[in-house]
């Protein structure tokens, strides 16, 4: 008795199924409290809304090097790095505007590009102060 061949299109097939099978999970997305820099030269969410004391955690999922620094200068996550995070607590609740060094412009005062908001309430829901200031 002679063993049978496996036709070709029986590894084409499989081999498609295996590449495909991953191609439709469930994208990753940021938890409440986090901002993704993303492929495109973006934070995702662009604009986060959290309770004051809530710490924001940036993370890096593209493959370019990204910041999240303060639009006034008063915080700066340095570059990160693909996979790498960084954490900062927002204690004093009001709207606080960041962008990517690399990846946006300042034109008269304001930021272009990769930018972002992170926008603190108190435990009612209010804003309070609307500097950008820690």
């Amino acid at each position: 008795m002679q063993p049978r061949r496996v036709s070709p299109l029986v590894f084409v097939l499989a081999f498609t199924i295996l590449a495909l099978s991953g191609c439709f999970a469930p994208e990753d997305k940021p938890e409440p409290n986090e901002v993704f820099m993303e492929v495109g030269n973006v934070f995702v969410p662009q604009t986060i809304e959290v309770v004051a004391g809530t710490e924001v955690t940036w993370i890096n999922k593209d493959g370019v090097p990204h910041t999240a620094t303060a639009d006034d200068g008063s915080w700066d996550s340095k570059y990160l790095n693909r996979g790498m995070d960084w954490s900062r607590t927002f204690d004093e609740s009001g709207t606080y505007s960041y962008h990517c060094i690399p990846h946006a412009i300042e034109e008269g005062g304001e930021y272009r590009g990769m930018i972002g908001t992170v926008i603190v309430v108190d435990g009612n829901g209010s804003e309070g102060n609307m500097s950008s200031e820690t």
